[in-house]
């Protein structure tokens, strides 16, 4: 085999001073509860918003498809730290016993859309499936002070869902959610007049600049006439991402993605905001329950940095153009990315005083990762140098993980005891370690759909623990050796839970793979 090649990155962090900045702070909530809780809307001095908690005079039902109870509407005192008490249930007439949420009130409070099952006068209605959609309801208040029993909006239809109301600025118009015929996706954000008689217009579609073939939810419009609203039908950050749109007439900007850590790589959504503060939900990692409530401020940053590099091949110092590097987080959340350009050369804003990770790649390299502080010093400067392994005869680039091409190595069903024809293969893996000193790999242990998942993922972890003891026994270190179960999270065919495979393709499943991670 010819010699293993490396390239080096060369990177100049300088901190270059630019105009001011404002960045999100968040904060979860303390009120939030182990179920889901979400969708803020607000209500003079309080917020509204959705729980299925228990207790507070919840005497809901449970809902089959996550065994929660059903969501209701409460309401809470928002405190100067964006903290909420006092909470109680909204109101009595509003809350039944099925789904409320997403919540619109109009400038002079007398006025609540809120979404809510289609269930009205004690009864349900479904459609030809026997599913009981969501509607648009609205209660007004009287002349007492108390709000009126909840009407269906026209626009409900028992056969497709409208939820998640949203008014303008003005009080004109009414936003709303809707799975309707006719649409650009699976739903998307129509709007209707709001006539001075107190009639509606028909429903207009706002259009393909903002509605995607995905799913669009939850907009609010801010007191700059700026439209929010999550979605999963474009390029974002995770699943559900929360964007931004100016609304001028009736027409849209191109809609900007929130950076994090407002959005994240799960669900993020119902983002509203009043004088810089405001709230979203989320379902991301460290949360209390299913869904949070998250408070956020909009600071300013009094300066900023910027990191800039060259990216150029070890041994001839050759320029390699198109690299990718990717800024993250110390979570490991990919906040931006850029490519070299025809000079190698790249450049990422970053904030002060913060922890980063720089993560290069580039087709026929094992990518390089390497940590990164970066400071408030006038004219910082930080040079990193990183070797990445490029991909040469005893590995292969699938997707974006170089592997040790070895035979595939299997397990018998419920086993984790390692066969004698994997050993053959896990020989291999000694010797390519042995030859190349420099890198370290994370084994990588799978299953099969046969079991229960739990069951799958601690077989998964007992594989992996014996597959990194034999090759220990090598004499191999063990600090050049990571292992992760996987269970069946990543099948390779359609043998999934319900489906008929023959043996050979479960077989396919129980599998062992050796991905090169380089060294920081």
């Amino acid at each position: 085999m010819k010699q293993v090649l490396f390239i080096t990155i060369i990177a100049c962090c300088s901190v270059i001073y630019s105009q001011d900045k404002y960045v999100y702070e968040i904060k979860n909530l303390q009120i939030n509860s182990e179920f889901s809780d979400f969708g803020p809307s607000y209500f003079g001095e309080k917020l509204i918003y959705s729980s299925a908690k228990k207790g507070a005079g919840n005497t809901s039902g449970v809902w089959k498809d996550n065994k929660q109870p059903f969501l209701d509407l409460y309401q809470a005192q928002i405190t100067d730290d964006g903290e909420l008490t006092n909470e109680s249930r909204l109101l009595d007439q509003i809350n039944s016993k099925y789904h409320e949420g997403g919540v619109a009130v109009s400038n002079d409070l007398k006025t609540i859309y809120f979404t809510r099952n289609n269930y009205h006068n004690n009864r349900k209605l479904f459609d030809n499936s026997y599913t009981v959609n969501l509607g648009i309801y609205v209660s007004k208040q009287l002349e007492n002070g108390q709000y009126s029993e909840p009407e269906p909006l026209f626009i409900n239809n028992k056969n497709y869902s409208n939820s998640h109301p949203a008014l303008s600025l003005d009080g004109k118009k009414l936003f709303f959610v809707s799975d309707m015929p006719g649409g650009y996706g699976k739903s998307d954000i129509y709007f209707i007049e709001i006539f001075k008689d107190g009639s509606y217009g028909k429903p207009i579609n706002i259009g393909n600049k903002i509605n995607t073939a995905g799913q669009e939810s939850f907009p609010f419009i801010a007191t700059d006439n700026v439209m929010y609203f999550s979605t999963d039908g474009r390029s974002g950050l995770g699943q559900f991402d929360i964007y931004q749109t100016k609304i001028a007439g009736d027409q849209f900007e191109e809609p900007k993605l929130l950076e994090a850590p407002i959005n994240s790589p799960k669900d993020d959504f119902a983002f509203i905001i009043k004088n810089n503060k405001g709230y979203f939900s989320s379902n991301r990692e460290g949360g209390k329950g299913d869904d949070d409530l998250y408070f956020f401020e909009y600071k300013k940053l009094t300066c900023n940095e910027f990191v800039e590099g060259k990216v150029v091949e070890t041994n001839s110092k050759a320029k390699l153009v198109g690299a990718k590097v990717e800024l993250l987080d110390d979570k490991n959340n990919v906040l931006k990315s850029t490519t070299t350009n025809e000079n190698a050369s790249y450049v990422l804003e970053v904030d002060c005083n913060k922890n980063y990770v720089i993560k290069v790649s580039n087709n026929g390299y094992v990518e390089s990762v390497k940590k990164l502080t970066s400071t408030n010093q006038d004219k910082f400067k930080n040079v990193l140098n990183v070797e990445l392994t490029a991909v040469k005869q005893e590995f292969v680039k699938e997707k974006e993980k170089v592997i040790i091409k070895i035979n595939p190595i299997y397990f018998d069903i419920n086993s984790s005891f390692i066969r004698e024809d994997a050993k053959v293969e896990l020989n291999k893996v000694v010797d390519i370690m042995i030859k190349y000193p420099d890198i370290t790999i994370e084994c990588g242990s799978h299953t099969d759909s046969r079991a229960a998942a739990d069951y799958n993922m601690r077989l998964s972890e007992k594989r992996v623990q014996n597959t990194i003891k034999y090759i220990v026994s090598k004499g191999i270190s063990s600090n050049r050796i990571s292992g992760k179960g996987y269970g069946e999270t990543q099948l390779i065919n359609n043998c999934k839970n319900g489906v008929k495979c023959s043996e050979t393709e479960h077989q396919l499943n129980r599998r062992t793979e050796f991905v090169v991670i380089q060294k920081d």
